[in-house]
């Protein structure tokens, strides 16, 4: 199956009451519902997504030629697991999330919903850190 993962960070000033008034309850271009959003879309075929939450990722990379590995805690995880059984994970700080959801049709669909007031990090794509919870040490 195909997976599409939409993010969405709400927008802390979206006002119901002027949509309500003004656009038949719908946002618009002075009223938006989201601050922005992100669409990841995987290209190989997907069996099956396996939801983790309260959990660690592991933030890898390299800083100045040298490798590093960070755990950042309380993370909701998902495990995107291919036919060809390769594993994609995305992570997202449990903080940051005011819901999500995981629609199964001829596709998988992911979509998470940001709260608007919690600032976050987006180090690589699909993983979301809020800023409390960036590791200290890459901050710098």
């Amino acid at each position: 199956m195909e997976f599409k993962a939409f993010f969405f960070k709400l927008n802390e000033d979206f006002s119901p009451e002027y949509a309500e008034a003004n656009n038949d309850g719908k946002p618009s271009e002075n009223n938006r519902l989201y601050e922005w959003e992100d669409e990841l879309i995987l290209k190989n075929d997907i069996k099956s997504v396996e939801v983790l939450e309260g959990e660690t990722y592991i933030l890898k990379g390299e800083i100045n030629g040298e490798s590093f590995e960070e755990e950042v805690k309380d993370m909701l995880l998902f495990n995107i697991l291919g036919e060809d059984n390769s594993t994609t994970q995305m992570a997202c700080s449990n903080v940051l999330i005011d819901k999500y959801e995981l629609i199964e049709d001829n596709q998988i669909e992911l979509r998470v919903f940001f709260k608007g007031d919690e600032p976050l990090s987006n180090p690589v794509p699909g993983v979301y850190i809020a800023l409390q919870d960036f590791p200290k040490r890459l901050i710098d």
